[in-house]
């Protein structure tokens, strides 16, 4: 069959869509792929924008739809509107059969068959190929495993097949760059991904502005081993309970593939692995990929981990092999919110991990700590307990603040409907970077910036958040804001 598959995504990385797409044409199937990415100075649209595409890139995806017979989606829920809009446009002249699949797809299937002809839930690589093979047989699609569709007017949800334990039965992504196509502003159309356009798109990927450049992203690893409350894991692992959710692949696997990566992409100058936790495995396990990364790669390298599993074997060992950076979700200093979170993570467990990091910032940029902000549980006393905290991390640090989003059927999102917090409309819809203008998250902002400790201290204190966390002064935090973000777009154009 003839399959079109598209990214919304600001990211071009787009990992899983890249790996049914190998999937597919190594079935027989004919694969194109279309990225939609924003540009780095583009401000993130997540809202619903009857403009977001023009016309030209509209014409163009509706072309490469119309000779196609399947297109397929990937959807996460912030992005629900924009799938919804390439629906509209590939389906203007034609009716091909439009799959979606991805999280969101998983956990709202009836609501993606509003729009959608077939949604996939669960991990997708087999069950969309054997739906390829039934839609090009005209068989029963009903009995595919993992497949939701509407069956007189009613969704039907097929049981979803077990999870692949075996990962390294799986083909490595397609990075193209034939039969690709990829949204270039240049251009001002949908255009043929080349070899060049590839590398400039991979460039501006967040992990590759981080040191400068052009990172190949991969995953070593499915699943995780928490269970945040706010996080789409919560729902997956209630989806395959009972299975084994966190798999690895083998070493050799992992490197076959950057090594092949490296050989038909002679611009990469870096790796990106995309893991949920990358340092979840033994000490002696990490050390022997090191061992055999450095020797078999030896490329810089970037990754995620977490307060409870960053061990300093881990570190010196993925550090001697090439690790220039990483990324540890932090989210909360209040012992009240990790509960509500289900990260009981303690505040030593986090200063251990980030006096470890501080140890070793020579040797790589300085680490990335999360935060999540704006959550409706929290009081001034929480945010008292997240600020001190921070004020305890040594510099240098760079601290990324995320809006709280509550995503459908998670935990945290059911605790919001047994508190009547679900009747706003921007469950799922809030953007990441849009934060509140609050003094928490002015006093968060100072601190990503060289501004004097003392001054941090004071006003981090306790009684200051207590006078200053106050809807009364949020028009002129409002007002700061605007001209922060004047100021910001001033000095970019500048430059």
């Amino acid at each position: 069959m003839r399959v079109l598959l598209v990214s919304p995504y600001s990211d071009i990385a787009s990992i899983g869509l890249r790996i049914i797409a190998a999937c597919a044409g190594n079935a027989g199937h004919d694969v194109r792929m279309v990225f939609l990415p924003n540009t780095p100075d583009e401000e993130t649209r997540l809202d619903d924008d009857e403009h977001r595409y023009p016309d030209t890139v509209a014409l163009k995806l509706q072309e490469l739809a119309d000779s196609c017979d399947v297109v397929g989606i990937t959807v996460m829920t912030n992005y629900v509107s924009r799938a919804k809009l390439i629906t509209g446009i590939v389906r203007r002249n034609g009716s091909p059969v439009v799959v979606w699949g991805g999280i969101h797809a998983t956990i709202r299937p009836g609501e993606c068959l509003e729009t959608a002809d077939y949604v996939i839930v669960g991990e997708g690589e087999e069950a969309f190929c054997d739906l390829l093979e039934t839609l090009q047989n005209d068989g029963d699609t009903t009995g595919v495993p993992n497949v939701a569709s509407r069956v007189d007017d009613k969704v039907h949800i097929s049981p979803v097949r077990p999870l692949i334990q075996n990962l390294d039965t799986l083909p490595f992504p397609d990075y193209g760059p034939d039969n690709h196509f990829v949204w270039d502003r240049d251009a001002g159309t949908l255009v043929p991904m080349t070899m060049s356009l590839l590398e400039k798109y991979l460039s501006q990927g967040p992990i590759s502005r981080i040191r400068q450049t052009v990172t190949y992203q991969t995953m070593a690893t499915r699943g995780c081993p928490h269970r945040c409350a706010y996080c789409c894991n919560d729902v997956l692992q209630e989806l395959y309970s009972g299975q084994k959710h966190l798999r690895r692949r083998s070493d050799k696997n992992v490197l076959d593939e950057l090594q092949t990566a490296i050989r038909k992409y002679g611009f990469i100058t870096g790796v990106g692995f995309s893991d949920d936790s990358f340092f979840v495995a033994s000490n002696r396990s990490i050390e022997t990929f090191a061992d055999a990364y450095r020797r078999a790669v030896g490329l810089p390298f970037f990754c995620l981990g977490s307060p409870l599993t960053i061990t300093e074997p881990k570190l010196k060992a993925l550090l001697d092999a090439g690790m220039y950076g990483l990324q540890m979700g932090v989210q909360t200093g209040s012992l009240r919110i990790q509960n509500l979170y289900n990260r009981p993570i303690s505040n030593k467990k986090v200063l251990d991990a980030v006096e470890l990091l501080n140890r070793y910032t020579d040797r790589m940029v300085p680490p990335t700590y999360d935060f999540i902000i704006d959550s409706p549980w929290e009081t001034a006393g929480d945010i008292a307990e997240t600020l001190q905290l921070v004020r305890r991390f040594p510099r240098p640090y760079r601290l990324q603040l995320f809006s709280l989003v509550i995503f459908p059927e998670t935990a945290l999102y059911k605790q919001a409907a047994a508190d009547n917090r679900n009747d706003d409309g921007t469950i799922g819809k809030r953007e990441y970077h849009k934060r509140q203008a609050t003094y928490p998250n002015i006093v968060l902002g100072l601190y990503r910036h060289s501004i004097p400790k003392p001054a941090l201290d004071i006003l981090s204190h306790p009684f200051m958040v207590k006078l200053f966390h106050r809807n009364v002064f949020n028009p002129f935090y409002r007002l700061f804001y605007g001209m922060a973000r004047t100021l910001n777009r001033h000095l970019f154009k500048r430059k």
